[in-house]
């Protein structure tokens, strides 16, 4: 694997788990359409012709799945509890 290779999908994993730090888990549906989604474009295939030939497209889709993965797995993984206050009785 290639230096740009590793940079690349280091720093979308990265921003992946910045981006739950920053802005937290969203609702859980959120997090399974991204994980969906990830596989959607997984399966999927694209057209090798033209601009759509070579390893640029497949660092870029990588790198998209990847992001996806993270993100959509992390939001369930460490998805904050809801903290009920409870009352006390008299």
């Amino acid at each position: 694997m290639s230096v740009w290779a590793t940079l690349t999908y280091a720093g979308s994993a990265a921003l992946a788990i910045l981006l739950l730090l920053a802005f937290r888990a969203r609702t859980w549906h959120w997090h399974v359409g991204s994980l969906v989604l990830a596989t959607l474009v997984a399966c999927l295939p694209y057209p090798r012709v033209g601009l759509a030939n070579g390893p640029l497209v497949d660092l870029i889709v990588g790198s998209l799945i990847l992001f996806l993965l993270v993100w959509g797995l992390g939001g369930l993984v460490f998805r904050p509890m809801e903290q009920h206050g409870q009352q006390k009785h008299a």
